[in-house]
């Protein structure tokens, strides 16, 4: 009797991941055939709760449809919950990576592969028990450009004054606008938006999230001490907030300051579970504070949480070139390029392994055969040219080429003829010059 109830239990877990795992199946194919009833499948008094509970509509809200807020979210949550993806090209694929029940059993986190328009990104979807099955109440993407318990307040549940209620639809709508600015690679439009979000003067909640938006953006133009302090605003109030954590271990990681940015990578991963970016910043950390052996541990973590993750096949065969493993570094790039062959990062590394290598020929053909590819590989290529030259001892020449590229691509300033193998090249007054000259010049 004694083994059977035990066996009971540790079966109850795996039927919940499966019944999870359904869930999360039925609602992909309702996304990706645009299906007008895809908002039957949240529990909507749930994920007022949440927005209830981050202070985001008054409290008891929650507790019925009795507002004319709550019936307008009601009304067009559909809308709302494909939004991201219309946004982005459209729903394509939903696949969970890992599954998380609370100790009740009652809710359940999932860490999912998504796919919209094309590309692949990673969503934290939330779930609650209906019965015998699970219905999603809320989803963010950990790219920090959706959070639909953020973008649904654009439906103002629970807030009668009409000043009150414009003033947070325009400063939500304007949020919205610059998180697709940012996941577009458009930052400046990006801020902009989110200088008009702010002076719209948001409850704290929207706030939270223009402050996290903010320093995403900050981040990716080089401003890493801006962005820091950015994230540390946003974890005020809302210290479980977990793509505020990882973007502090970016920063620390861009900072130098290691220590630090473990802690705060750990953090991420603690509330999100195995995840490629928390490892890989992790890895990354642990590079600078010249601990190799633990830094491909944590490369090989993040391939190991997602086999599919080029950004992290990517930097385990960067850390295993820059140990000179120059065989495991090709076989990791042959594992990547099998499953994501257009990624240009790839190819990028592909040409530096093989200059590393000695092979200067056949890493500037790499170069060349990107360039001449597509346009949107152009860059690549050139940079991975001036990476060539420095690396075969011709500095002139790749002064040359990269004076070229900021030229035509000014914003690239901050990445251009990036890596540790480049440091002492980025040092040289000229280099320091044309990337000065090209850091004054308007911003695309």
């Amino acid at each position: 009797m004694i083994i059977v109830l035990l066996l009971a239990l540790a079966a109850a877990p795996q039927q919940a991941d499966a019944k999870v795992r359904e869930a999360l199946g039925t609602l992909e194919k309702a996304l990706a055939s645009k299906d007008d009833s895809v908002g039957d499948q949240f529990d909507l008094q749930r994920l007022l709760k949440v927005m209830e509970r981050s202070g985001s509509i008054p409290d008891g809200t929650g507790d019925g449809f009795q507002s004319r807020g709550v019936r307008r979210l009601e009304e067009n949550l559909s809308t709302v919950v494909s939004a991201a993806g219309t946004l982005n090209g459209g729903w394509e694929r939903i696949e969970p990576l890992s599954v998380r029940l609370n100790a009740t059993g009652l809710e359940a986190e999932a860490l999912c592969r998504v796919t919209i328009g094309g590309k692949k990104g990673r969503f934290r979807f939330w779930l609650c028990r209906a019965g015998d099955s699970w219905k999603p109440y809320d989803y963010e993407n950990l790219d920090g450009s959706y959070r639909l318990a953020v973008i649904g307040m654009q439906y103002a549940p629970g807030v009668w004054d009409d000043e009150e209620k414009n003033t947070l639809r325009d400063s939500v709508a304007t949020l919205q606008r610059a998180q697709v600015y940012l996941s577009k690679g458009q930052l400046t439009g990006a801020r902009d938006a989110l200088g008009m979000a702010r002076r719209s003067d948001p409850p704290a909640y929207v706030r939270d999230w223009v402050d996290l938006v903010d320093g995403l953006a900050l981040h990716a133009m080089g401003n890493a001490a801006g962005a820091l302090k950015a994230a540390d605003r946003a974890l005020v109030r809302q210290k479980d907030l977990a793509i505020a954590h990882r973007l502090k271990a970016a920063c620390h990681v861009s900072l130098g300051e290691s220590v630090k940015a473990i802690e705060a990578a750990k953090e991420y991963l603690r509330l999100v579970g195995d995840d490629p970016e928390g490892w890989t910043l992790v890895g990354a950390a642990l590079e600078k504070m010249d601990q190799p052996e633990k830094a491909l541990d944590a490369y090989r973590k993040a391939v190991d949480s997602d086999p599919e993750d080029a950004a992290a096949r990517w930097k385990l065969a960067r850390a295993l070139r820059r140990q000179r493993r120059f065989d495991d570094a090709h076989a990791e790039i042959r594992k990547a390029l099998e499953k994501n062959g257009e990624d240009l990062r790839l190819q990028d590394e592909r040409g530096r392994l093989l200059a590393a290598q000695g092979e200067l020929e056949a890493a500037l053909a790499v170069a060349e055969e990107l360039i001449r590819s597509k346009p949107k590989a152009e860059e690549f290529g050139m940079d991975l040219r001036v990476s060539v030259l420095v690396l075969a001892g011709k500095r002139d020449e790749a002064l040359q080429v990269l004076r070229a590229l900021l030229e035509k691509h000014p914003e690239w300033a901050p990445s251009a003829a990036s890596g540790d193998d480049l440091e002492e090249f980025r040092k040289l007054p000229l280099v320091q010059e044309a990337l000065i000259k090209a850091r004054a010049k308007p911003q695309k």
